[in-house]
């Protein structure tokens, strides 16, 4: 069994390789400045969130071109509601599509992440959004494997008493993890932090085709906040199939 184990995963590892060889080459910027988590009580406000996300992305831009720019998990400080089927979503009673142009003003194809409220059912999702360089929302893709036991309590339909234990935590319903397509043709699938540990999750994308899969950093909790000092942004290259850092 073990000898089969090991000749499989050579097996894998090389048909990788050979997808990684055969796919287009993407310049992609990912950018996470060192802040405390979203709602944190520490967390700056969404305008100083903002301002930190903006000027590392501009100083990676300056070092070179990007076909793509990743903003780390629950990057984008506003919650998005959504409405009934075919309702564009919003964030204030605003167009979510005009105010992602005002607040993430680049020239680039931008996915960022954001918690994502449906108005009907109260429902929370945490999703990314894939932005243009024009500026209109190409897509969106959610979490589906929320993370245990911050985003769900294990066995908490059957006992609801769960639930009690975490009363701080913010509960996420998992969505659909739908494949994002970029202006040039170029396929984008989305792991966000835990989607990254299941197996399940990276099959059914590569079932249905998709070029790419480039997961978000996780939030950095960090307990000092200073936009001078906050992380650089780091480059990537990542290659058809899988992300190779650099």
């Amino acid at each position: 069994l073990l000898a089969l184990n090991e000749a499989y995963g050579r097996f894998s590892i090389a048909r990788i390789d050979a997808l990684v060889s055969a796919g287009r080459t993407l310049s992609v910027v990912s950018v996470q400045p060192a802040l405390p988590p979203l709602h944190s009580p520490r967390s700056p406000g969404a305008q100083a969130r903002l301002a930190a996300y903006r000027s590392l992305t501009e100083e990676a831009l300056r070092a070179g071109p990007a076909d793509l720019v990743v903003w780390a998990h629950r990057s984008y400080p506003h919650e998005v509601e959504t409405g009934p089927a075919g309702e564009p979503p919003t964030v204030g009673g605003v167009p979510f599509e005009a105010r992602l142009r005002e607040d993430v003003p680049f020239a680039r194809h931008v996915l960022v992440t954001a918690e994502e409220r449906f108005g009907q059912t109260g429902a929370l999702r945490l999703t990314s959004f894939l932005k243009s360089p024009s500026g209109r929302l190409l897509g969106s893709s959610s979490k589906r494997f929320p993370s245990p036991p911050t985003e769900y309590m294990p066995f908490e339909d059957y006992l609801p008493f769960l639930s009690h234990l975490t009363p701080g935590f913010r509960r996420i319903t998992p969505g659909p993890q739908a494949p994002l397509r970029m202006e040039d043709g170029t396929r984008l699938g989305v792991f966000i932090c835990y989607d990254a540990t299941r197996p399940a999750a990276a099959r059914a994308g590569e079932g249905r085709g998709r070029a790419v899969r480039e997961p978000l950093e996780r939030a950095l909790g960090f307990h000092g906040f200073d936009p001078a000092a906050a992380a650089s942004a780091s480059r990537a290259r990542a290659r058809g199939g899988i992300p190779s850092y650099g």
